[in-house]
């Protein structure tokens, strides 16, 4: 009975997921985006073989590897409870405790699998770029899997065990320091002195043992284990839906925390400039838009480091298209307002070009400090500095 709740939880789960890429994926994004993203994908991978990046020279293995790490830790270990099941399976802890451990299974070969995906393509990058063999690629491999797992279990432990926001901030923020310092230190090692493989894998395995047995007493914290199964689920399709631009209505706060005071950014009274300003300041305060902007493009700047030029130039060019396209349904929620008619006549307003190209500014300022600092590391870190300043001065400050 145990076996078929979960696999029908899990087939639930997946069955919305892929119908959620559905709805985003039809048959001309496949063949005119997906199918070459793979192609291209698969040729700079080949590619690598010969070539490898110019970034390696330049970045130690452990903090490439810790920006690995960091990117796939994200998450948490799933146990598919729910809150029905305090009514019905409560007095079978047996069952429980086999659905919980089924959800641990699932999550450890998950990560299993994703780390294998990442480690068979920049497989090149470890042998011919950092001048690694297979034995010590397959320790970065089974190191990488177990650390993520664990700290997946430290992520949800946090989440169910402690009910105050800032002490869970405070409590993540403090684990994620010491597993990446713990990470790179043991990169360091594994890849210098193979024989460290014996202390580490007696620690991790005692650390795991740990965090399952912590994992199972599930008794005291059931309805917030279900809360977090329920967020876990949706944060997926959520990503999804937020990454390929489908947003929903802006909703805004009374107080918001980006452009609090709502400071002048251009000291001129242009009618245009105005507007392009306040466009800006709703199109950022929104938090579905922040993070479509941010999710894109963060991921496109890895195309500077891991592509050639030209292909770097195709994602950018992408990445401003889809920028364009979802400001597109909040410049029609932007135009409705019935304040903004009255100060300029709808007609004036379908015609204005800089609103629309002024949600390009915060892209191209990163895209170009990321381009410089790749022909000179050191003014791109001033660059970044000097930018961060003026967008905390302008930003968050009231």
């Amino acid at each position: 009975m145990n076996k078929q709740i979960f696999y029908k939880r899990l087939l639930h789960e997946w069955t919305q997921k892929w119908n959620t890429i559905r709805s985003i994926v039809d048959w001309t994004i496949a063949l005119y985006f997906v199918i070459p993203a793979l192609v291209f994908a698969g040729m700079y991978q080949s590619s690598l073989w010969h070539t490898p990046p110019d970034w390696v020279t330049y970045i130690p293995l452990p903090i490439a590897c810790t920006l690995l790490f960091v990117l796939t830790s994200f998450g948490s270990v799933r146990s598919f409870l729910e809150p029905g099941d305090s009514l019905f399976l409560i007095q079978h802890p047996h069952f429980l405790r086999s659905i919980i451990v089924r959800g641990m299974w699932y999550t450890f070969c998950k990560v299993c699998l994703l780390h294998v995906i990442i480690f068979a393509y920049t497989l090149p990058i470890f042998v011919k770029g950092y001048n690694l063999n297979i034995f010590q690629v397959l320790i970065l491999l089974l190191f990488h899997i177990f650390m993520s797992y664990i700290q997946m279990f430290l992520n949800r432990y946090w989440a169910v065990r402690i009910q105050k926001k800032w002490e869970q901030k405070l409590l993540h923020l403090t684990s994620w320091g010491i597993m990446v310092l713990v990470f790179s230190t043991g990169v360091f090692l594994l890849t210098q002195f193979a024989y460290v493989i014996f202390l580490y894998g007696p620690l991790l395995g005692f650390f795991l043992q740990v965090c399952i047995r912590h994992k199972l007493h599930y008794q005291r914290f059931f309805l917030q284990e279900a809360e977090q199964e329920r967020r876990e689920a949706l944060r997926w399709t959520s990503t999804v839906l937020i990454g390929a631009g489908h947003v929903q209505k802006p909703v805004q706060s009374k107080k918001p925390w980006i452009f609090p005071r709502s400071k002048r950014l251009w000291k001129t009274d242009k009618k245009t400039l105005r507007i392009a300003e306040l466009f800006l300041k709703q199109y950022f305060r929104t938090d579905t838009n922040r993070q479509f902007y941010f999710l894109v493009t963060g991921y496109s700047s890895a195309a500077f480091y891991m592509a050639p030029w030209w292909l770097c130039m195709i994602v950018i060019v992408f990445v401003l298209f889809a920028i364009f396209k979802q400001s597109g349904e909040q410049w029609k929620l932007f135009t409705d307002k019935l304040l903004l008619r009255l100060y300029c006549p709808n007609g004036e307003l379908l015609l204005m070009v800089e609103p629309r190209i002024s949600i390009f500014l915060p892209a191209l300022l990163f895209y170009g400090i990321i381009a410089l600092g790749i022909f000179h590391i050191w003014a791109g870190i001033a660059a970044g500095c000097l930018a961060a300043g003026v967008v905390i001065r302008y930003v968050f400050i009231p």
